[in-house]
Order: structure tokens, then C-alpha cells, then sequence
């Protein structure tokens, strides 16, 4: 059960989603990325209160529109969602830089909390994504 100050900090949540696909022809992912975050929105009280979208392949680094969920969250002070972790980087170096370095809280779905704070949990979610990126 959440205290008062847990209810009254979740309700004033911002977040900016950040959904990405990696071909044109994959439009369904999108729908599968945008319900998922939106119910999770819905359960903890959270305002989306941007969507970004991306087609670009996760093992890119220079994305035009991650760049513009970044900049949205920091001007908001919002923590930028995404459903999926291989669906922010395919690239652990530049994942690891984005969570730690970029001043943007993040919070993705697919992981539990501690895996955005343990630098070994962390490696090895982002390190299989980058695995499944070379298959």
C-alpha cells in the first residue's frame, strides 16, 4: 500500500515515452509499446505527456527523435519511459551513458528498479540486447 507521499509523488509523475522500431513495415510494435506504457501510466497515476516515435535501428546512436524525448524530459523534469529496454539501445556502451550521464531519470518497463541501478544487472540486460542485435 502506498503512503500519502508515494500516492501525492506518483500522481504528479510526468512522463515522455519514447517508443522505437527498427523498420517501416513494423507499425504493430508501436501500438504493442504505446499500450504497454500507457496502462503502466494508468496504474501508477502518471501523465504521459509526451509520445515520441521513432524508426531507426536500435543500434544506431545518432536518433533524431530519442533526442527530442530527452530534451522534452529534461525541460519538463519528466522521466522518459520506455516498455522495452532493447527498444531505448541495442548498444550497451551508449545505454549506459543515456541512464547515467544524460540527468534524465528513466524508467523501463521490462526491468525491475534495481537493474537501472547495478551496473552488473544492467550490463547484462542491455549486453543480450546487443548480442541479439549482431544475430
Amino acid at each position: 500500500m502506498k503512503t500519502t507521499d508515494q500516492a501525492a509523488a506518483t500522481a504528479s509523475a510526468k512522463w515522455v515515452a519514447y517508443y522505437r522500431v527498427s523498420t517501416k513495415s513494423q507499425n504493430l510494435g508501436l501500438d504493442a509499446q504505446r499500450a504497454k506504457v500507457q496502462r503502466a501510466a494508468a496504474e501508477s497515476g502518471a501523465e504521459i505527456i509526451a509520445e515520441i516515435k521513432e524508426k531507426e535501428s536500435g543500434k544506431e546512436n545518432n536518433r533524431p527523435e530519442l533526442n527530442r524525448a530527452l530534451a522534452e524530459a529534461k525541460r519538463h523534469g519528466a522521466t522518459l519511459v520506455v516498455a522495452k529496454h532493447d527498444r531505448l539501445s541495442r548498444d550497451l556502451s551508449f545505454a549506459a551513458e543515456l541512464v547515467f550521464k544524460s540527468g534524465v531519470k528513466f524508467e523501463i518497463l521490462n526491468l525491475a528498479p534495481e537493474a537501472m541501478t547495478d551496473p552488473l544487472m544492467f550490463g547484462v540486460y542491455f549486453g543480450l540486447a546487443a548480442r541479439e542485435a549482431q544475430l
